[in-house]
């Protein structure tokens, strides 16, 4: 394994773990404002949480911190979340992040909704929550089993 790749397994092993004590930080890209405000009410006791409207915004946040995770809205008004998780996976300061999609609205037709929820595993979501889990009080556990349960892989 080259240097580089051991500084970028030990950069991404260092944004997921925070400092004994502090909440381990949260990137989300959600536009729906009452989606943004039940998010932070579910996950604020045990996570800081930062949030962005736009993928612009939140890429200018990726530029001076690594978050421990990131949760992405499904659908977004006037962007593409599949650009986003792109550019995540693509990166290699940015692969190791787990990565969460939702629904935040019940908007999606079944089918479409199992055709997204495939394409956005490929394009590098690890989990995916639905729009009732969203809503429902169970959203902070099901955001710790899935940042939990990521597994970081070895640099190829």
């Amino acid at each position: 394994m080259s240097c580089s790749e051991n500084n970028v397994i030990e950069f991404a092993i260092r944004a997921s773990k925070p400092e004994a004590g502090a909440k381990p930080k949260l990137l989300c890209l959600i536009d729906s404002e009452t989606g943004r405000l039940n998010l932070v009410d579910r996950l604020v006791s045990n996570y800081e949480i930062k949030t962005f409207s736009t993928i612009f915004n939140a890429l200018q946040s990726l530029k001076n911190e690594i978050p421990a995770g990131v949760i992405v809205q499904l659908h977004l008004k006037d962007e593409n979340c599949f650009d986003f998780l792109r550019m995540l996976a693509s990166n290699p300061n940015f692969s190791q992040i787990p990565t969460i999609t939702c629904c935040v609205a019940d908007v999606f037709d079944k089918n479409i909704e199992d055709y997204l929820i495939k394409v956005a595993s490929f394009m590098g979501s690890h989990l995916y929550i639905s729009c009732a889990e969203f809503y429902s009080p169970a959203l902070a556990l099901k955001v710790t089993f899935g940042l939990d349960s990521k597994i970081i892989p070895l640099a190829s």
